[in-house]
């Protein structure tokens, strides 16, 4: 999240000075940060997702525009926005169930952004996530096919 926020912060550029910059964090991350950036894998998911949002921004944005049309993208505060866009690419790109994706986002609100911001991350997020079709009807996906296109 934070390398999305410096990303972002910076004007958007290249996915590759994106990842590298979340390496470059990764090493020097504080002890409760470190322990996550030890695991290769979890480094590489994390490192996957980050990219992920990058390169999908051009589908994600306009989703994400859609589902909080009084708080687009532009206006959204830019912790928002990263984390969002990490959620929205978690949910959509990737086979990690919803539930999970939209909890670990909720939390990184929590914990990086404002007392308001846990609610509205799980409110544009579980917009955007795929419901069963059990679930009030018909299968509900507001996005491209899960597990598609992300390498993670």
């Amino acid at each position: 999240m934070k390398a999305l926020f410096m990303w972002d912060a910076q004007g958007g550029g290249e996915a590759e000075a994106l990842v590298e910059a979340a390496a470059r964090m990764e090493a020097v991350a504080p002890e409760r940060e470190a322990s996550a950036a030890r695991d290769p894998e979890a480094a590489a998911f994390a490192r996957a997702l980050v990219a992920g949002a990058v390169d999908r921004r051009e589908v994600i944005d306009p989703l994400l525009d859609a589902v909080a049309p009084d708080w687009g993208v532009a206006r959204m505060a830019a912790v928002d926005r990263a984390i969002l866009r990490l959620g929205a690419y978690e949910l959509m790109y990737t086979d990690t169930p919803a539930a999970v994706a939209v909890a670990e986002a909720v939390e990184l609100a929590r914990q990086y952004s404002t007392a308001e911001s846990p609610r509205f991350v799980n409110g544009v997020l579980g917009a955007l996530a795929p419901r069963p079709a059990g679930a009030g009807g018909a299968a509900h996906t507001a996005a491209a096919p899960r597990g598609q296109g992300g390498g993670a």
